[in-house]
């Protein structure tokens, strides 16, 4: 048996704290953590990444800290966690464009996938999918469907 030590860290985005309070919770939880647990309802869309642009904010962090102690970025990405995607509520079918069936690790990828285009919105897109990637270089997801068909059963649950 292995010893295990859980941590439940606040919501992202509260409404009576800014970014930077999102930022630190997060940083603790990376340091603390050997495998990070990030939970979302529906589907990986750019709303769900918009949520994760705490990994911008953090790089950020990390790269005037580095510039500062003369430590390389890329070697920082070996001190981060595992990372676990868990959708839950998930609706759709786990399928490529062809139709054929993907894992959920695979749609995961997909989801970070860089779009295409030389906009400026893409490029800020692209940006937390890249850090994503770049950091959490083992990662992975799970969907969860919702429990019942009819969602008005969800109240009658026992």
């Amino acid at each position: 048996t292995y010893p295990v030590f859980i941590v439940d860290t606040e919501g992202l985005g509260a409404m009576e704290e800014d970014s930077n309070h999102d930022t630190k919770i997060f940083l603790l939880a990376i340091l603390l953590s050997s495998l990070l647990l990030y939970n979302s309802q529906g589907t990986i869309d750019e709303n769900a990444l918009i949520n994760l642009s705490l990994v911008v904010d953090l790089s950020k962090s990390f790269w005037i800290k580095a510039q500062w102690w003369e430590v390389d970025p890329d070697e920082l990405s070996q001190y981060f966690p595992g990372f676990l995607w868990i959708l839950w509520d998930f609706a759709l079918k786990l399928e490529d464009e062809k139709g054929n069936e993907i894992s959920s690790k695979q749609y995961l990828e997909n989801g970070l996938n860089e779009q295409k285009g030389n906009s400026e919105i893409n490029e800020k897109k692209n940006i937390v999918r890249r850090l994503i990637k770049h950091f959490f270089k083992d990662r992975d997801c799970y969907a969860l469907v919702w429990p019942v068909e009819d969602e008005k059963d969800i109240q009658y649950l026992d």
